[in-house]
């Protein structure tokens, strides 16, 4: 499957600021300090390129350093299970030979697919170098990996069926964001979509609170909860798209063992790009904050701590 390059503007603009920038002699002034905090070469560049990015397009999604494969798969077996999920209300009747995962992560999910799909040409698409890095272990014949924002995707021929899972929500815009998907999709191509519905529970809500008290620390981007929309709302929008929709909601009554089992969970994910665009020396007193909050929204039981999860599933057919 031929894959259309990356724009060539984002490559300009990185070597843009990769020149403008003597990274040995960068320093940053805090925020309402009179000193400078040195920083390192990778927090730097970090910081200059989010900042920038960021105040440019607004819209953009920055992903340099945010993703710990390792952190993530900490609760694989609870991440995983909505996948297979998705991927068994696909219709028996789609016989696709392309395939695209979008937000494919660290691969192993999609090589699944090989399976399910034998004959079926697999594309990975991941914005993150540290997935990506763990799901080339898993590239083969049928398999590949590209690096790719998900909100400008373009492959250079129709897929017959497109799987997202846990992914979409990262992505702004779904008003606009699931036309173009539809548009990508073969005729009688199929659309199979997992989201995070939990925007509404305390780990999202009280992380939420934390980012507001230190919104003079963190960019704008940050300060408005990132969310998709109710599974009505997809329902209708894609309805409207002349396709067929099944859409449901999941709550999955996860029991997490371990200490501080919800902050470890949410470090693989929501927390990642708050502790990314955050200083390093803010970052302990931050995390020690939310801490001690999840630990009374989520008390540790005899059997282990008790963490309902709600997902929304979207299969859309042409």
């Amino acid at each position: 499957m031929k894959i259309k390059q990356e724009p060539p503007t984002l490559k300009i603009f990185g070597s843009f600021i990769t020149r403008v920038y003597d990274l040995n002699e960068v320093r940053f002034e805090k925020f309402n300090s009179s000193h400078a905090q040195p920083m390192t070469e990778v927090q730097a560049l970090n910081k200059i390129v989010t900042t920038v990015v960021t105040t440019l397009f607004p819209n953009f999604v920055y992903d340099c350093h945010m993703w710990n494969p390792d952190q993530y798969l900490k609760f694989s077996s609870h991440r995983d299970r909505p996948f297979f999920d998705l991927i068994t209300q696909i219709p028996k009747t789609l016989e696709p030979k392309r395939i695209a995962d979008l937000g494919c992560g660290t691969g192993h999910l999609t090589a699944t697919l090989l399976e399910k799909f034998k004959t079926a040409q697999v594309i990975g698409v991941d914005s993150s170098e540290q997935m990506l890095e763990q799901a080339n272990q898993h590239r083969q014949a049928r398999l590949e990996f590209i690096k790719a924002d998900l909100q400008i995707w373009q492959p250079e021929d129709k897929i017959d069926l497109i799987v997202s899972n846990a992914a979409l929500q990262w992505v702004n815009d779904h008003p606009a964001l699931m036309p173009r998907l539809v548009g990508l999709l073969e005729p009688n191509g199929v659309l199979a979509i997992q989201m995070p519905a939990n925007f509404d529970a305390p780990s999202h809500t009280l992380l939420h609170q934390l980012i507001l008290e230190y919104k003079n620390h963190l960019p704008e981007t940050l300060l408005e909860p990132r969310h998709s929309h109710n599974a009505a709302w997809y329902v209708q929008k894609f309805s409207q798209l002349g396709l067929h929709v099944h859409a449901w909601e999941t709550t999955y009554m996860q029991v997490l063992q371990g200490v501080n089992p919800i902050l470890e969970w949410v470090k693989g994910t929501a927390l990642r790009p708050v502790l990314t665009a955050l200083e390093p020396s803010l970052q302990p007193e931050f995390l020690e904050k939310y801490q001690e909050k999840l630990i009374k929204a989520y008390p540790e039981q005899s059997f282990g701590t008790l963490f309902p999860f709600k997902r929304l599933f979207v299969i859309a057919q042409i």
